[in-house]
């Protein structure tokens, strides 16, 4: 009974009234919710982490996957013509689609979007801009790992023969490797 002291009870019907409680925090019998909350908050935290690790990795790889994809695309269309089409589709994305394209493309963020990229595509070459194309079409795969678009770039990889369970493994051991030495 050391850790006991008298307490005032300050809200409700006994408000005024003079009660003894336990003032230790390690108490088993008194404070045993507190330590299982503690315990319990502790094991979600790291579930958390886990999940936030898994979907690093998942995010990752189908970046990878894009860009392995992207490597392969050729230019069949005259510039003129992949230029707008290219436009046209970074003009439909949603703002944070097409901060990737530009944060991909080292353009930075930019005031205007669209004259950034209408640049961008007037610097490139017509296999670069076919890329772009492919790209702006993806990417909402690549970086929505809730997109009911994902099998797109799955389906994409196999066209351009792109081994996408390849890339993920080399993935998930770069990430590994990075928790091991971090």
């Amino acid at each position: 009974m050391r850790h006991v002291t008298d307490a005032i009870i300050v809200e409700g019907a006994e408000r005024g009234q003079l009660i003894a409680i336990c003032a230790e925090p390690s108490c088993e019998v008194h404070h045993a919710e507190t330590k299982n909350a503690h315990e319990a908050q502790t094991k979600m935290r790291g579930e958390q982490k886990r999940e936030d690790a898994k979907r690093r990795i998942e995010s990752a790889t189908r970046f990878r996957i894009l860009a392995a994809v992207l490597d392969k695309v050729t230019a069949p269309l005259k510039k003129a013509d992949m230029e707008l089409i290219a436009l046209t589709l970074a003009d439909r994305l949603p703002t944070e689609y097409v901060r990737a394209l530009l944060q991909r493309h080292k353009l930075g963020e930019m005031p205007n979007p669209s004259k950034a990229i209408a640049a961008h595509m007037r610097s490139i070459d017509e296999s670069a801009v076919a890329r772009f194309m492919v790209e702006a079409s993806l990417i909402e795969c690549a970086a929505n790992p809730y997109s009911n678009r994902g099998p797109a770039l799955l389906d994409a990889a196999k066209r351009y023969r792109v081994n996408a369970g390849e890339i993920a493994q080399k993935v998930k051991a770069q990430h590994a490797a990075k928790a091991k030495a971090g």
